[in-house]
């Protein structure tokens, strides 16, 4: 014998002094307060039938619409990695199957993309913060994104103009350095290894790739 659906009669709906919303009597039971959108999409309407299973898609709509929107204006502010935006999102208490809806709409929009998080996020790295290579991927890997997907997209990409101007930008100031302990005779050996090997412990610092730091020394250095 096939158990008998749950059936519900809508016997208010009230709308807010903004419009914007419509909170739902089933039953002369407040069972919540929707958007104005998702009662016009099932046309709701005072007397209307609807079942336990219809009552269901009608709130999950409601919460992908309300994410979505959140999203939206989250991602208009600074980019996200697909990891860090869905995390994020879970943490709004939305179930997680609204939370997927929403992260594959935003994909498919093109709003939420691993491939231009890492690209942007690269030449922003580079160019106003100075970081190299490996400070990048392990940035970019604790955000969540895919170790492959960064390997791919940094072998394009130098990292030698931040690097020269990185050294440019701090070489006046080691010289000094330098001049100071020749004056106290602080320095041993070769002053020019001692210059060396502070331009390439302020590189290795700020993640530049051991090829590029050589390259780069050699090039000021000689």
């Amino acid at each position: 014998m096939k158990k008998e659906k749950t059936e519900y009669t809508v016997t208010q709906l009230k709308e807010s002094k903004n419009g914007r919303y419509y909170t739902l009597f089933l039953d002369k039971k407040n069972v919540g307060t929707f958007l104005k959108s998702t009662i016009r999409k099932f046309a709701l309407e005072v007397g209307d039938k609807i079942t336990e299973e219809e009552l269901t898609k009608i709130i999950e709509t409601d919460q992908v619409k309300r994410l979505q929107d959140y999203s939206l204006r989250l991602l208009s502010r600074r980019d996200y990695s697909e990891n860090e935006f869905k995390e994020k999102l879970l943490k709004r208490g939305y179930p997680a199957n609204v939370v997927e809806q929403v992260i594959n709409n935003l994909k498919e929009l093109d709003y939420l993309s691993d491939k231009n998080f890492i690209k942007n996020y690269v030449a922003h790295s580079l160019s106003f913060r100075k970081r190299g290579k490996v400070a990048i991927k392990q940035e970019l890997l604790r955000k969540g994104v895919e170790e492959k997907a960064i390997d791919e997209y940094l072998l394009e990409v130098s990292e030698e103009v931040p690097a020269r101007e990185l050294v440019e930008k701090y070489l006046p100031k080691i010289k000094k350095q330098l001049e100071k302990k020749k004056e106290k005779n602080k320095i041993t050996g070769n002053p020019k290894n001692y210059l060396k090997s502070r331009l390439k412990e302020l590189l290795l610092r700020r993640g530049f790739t051991n090829r590029t730091i050589e390259k780069v020394l050699e090039e000021v250095t000689g």
